[in-house]
């Protein structure tokens, strides 16, 4: 449990391993054009790792405590030029941190656990950003 794997599809070999945490783990999700991946834990926790096809090892390069289980797989969506992560938790909560050092920005609680994952809607008019998920 709890181990982050890359792997070549041409090679069909792992590449680098990581192991994040005791427990499993989300589905990740990474910044496009980045090393940067982002998953969350059953223990609650949220990690960004470099997890890069040119540099061995992955090492992972922050975690935050968002306060219970996140099954869901993260968002990362741009506000203002900046890579933020919106994760979503078992507890209801809603958390939008900081891509660069995992700092958090705010956070809603809902009352109905979240298991779905988010996903980003845009207005055209303005290009201002919601989130959208299933509790």
């Amino acid at each position: 449990y709890g181990s982050l794997h890359l792997i070549s599809l041409i090679h069909q070999e792992v590449l680098s391993t990581i192991n994040v945490s005791r427990f499993p783990l989300s589905a990740p999700t990474y910044v496009q054009g980045s090393s940067q991946v982002f998953v969350g834990s059953y223990n609650g926790n949220f990690y960004c790792c470099e997890l890069s096809i040119d540099k061995f090892p992955a090492e992972i390069s922050w975690e935050r405590f968002v306060g219970s289980s996140v099954y869901a797989r993260p968002l990362v969506v741009d506000v203002n030029n900046t890579v933020h992560i919106c994760v979503v938790s078992t507890a209801g909560d809603v958390v939008l941190l900081r891509g660069e050092d995992g700092d958090e920005v705010w956070r809603y609680r809902v009352d109905a656990e979240i298991w779905s994952d988010p996903v980003l809607l845009t207005k055209p008019s303005n290009n201002e950003k919601f989130v959208v998920f299933g509790a």
